[in-house]
């Protein structure tokens, strides 16, 4: 793939502030909503955004795409955000947003892995570079509480979760509109979430404030635009 265009550098830009506002704002209910439905809630929402725009599209998956898609999507939403949530409890918004800015660096690495992208001086060095700073700052402060390395090691996770998620999706970014792409896969992890939900015992809507219900009205929409944007430059680029 060649250079990315501006209008993917810029979409992948806008995904990043996104991300951190979103990461943000959650910390701000997350004590009041426990990880899962606030997942749930957070895609509900994005996805009821997205669905009109799929429609007008009209495009179909094939058969054998359905599943690929759907669980990309269960990692993306599900996996990633209720483990990024869930490191919520235990650090600050701050130090699992910067932690969760180590996905390019993973994305290069399963890329090289799976032979999706070449491994390359210049890439490795400014990957390296973001690592290394986010190490710098997020290490200066960091408490050495048991409970502070568990909230590290749950961003970790969601941060490797989707760099992988990332790599996976270009083959179906280059067949369908990412319109469809985008919606399909977030009513899938929609779905796995209120399942997961009803299991753990309670999928009721939380008892929240007006203004906890408009942060999560916030990091709803953040998110349905957020991930057509991260989609959209995928698309055009590498995902490192």
């Amino acid at each position: 793939m060649g250079a990315p265009s501006l209008s993917a550098i810029a979409a992948a830009f806008v995904t990043a502030v996104l991300v951190g506002a979103t990461v943000y704002v959650s910390r701000s209910v997350v004590a009041d909503v426990d990880p899962l439905r606030l997942a749930l809630l957070r895609y509900a929402i994005g996805a009821a955004l997205l669905l009109p725009f799929a429609l007008a599209r009209r495009a179909t998956i094939r058969r054998d795409d359905l599943s690929p898609i759907a669980l990309l999507g269960i990692g993306q939403f599900g996996v990633v955000v209720v483990l990024l949530n869930a490191s919520l409890q235990y650090i600050t918004s701050g130090e699992a947003a910067l932690l969760f800015a180590t996905t390019p660096v993973l994305s290069m690495l399963f890329a090289t892995l799976l032979g999706r992208e070449p491994m390359r001086a210049r890439r490795a060095l400014g990957v390296g570079l973001t690592v290394a700073g986010v190490a710098a700052v997020v290490g200066a402060g960091l408490s050495t509480q048991g409970s502070a390395w568990l909230g590290l090691a749950l961003a970790f996770g969601s941060a490797c979760c989707a760099g992988l998620c990332s790599v996976l999706y270009a083959p179906y970014l280059r067949r369908y509109p990412t319109t469809t792409v985008s919606t399909y896969a977030m009513v899938a992890s929609v779905l796995a979430l209120f399942a997961a939900s009803l299991l753990a015992g309670d999928a009721s809507l939380p008892g929240l404030a007006p203004g906890g219900w408009l942060d999560v009205v916030f990091i709803g929409a953040a998110s349905a635009v957020g991930y057509y944007l991260l989609l959209y430059a995928l698309a055009r680029t590498g995902a490192t």
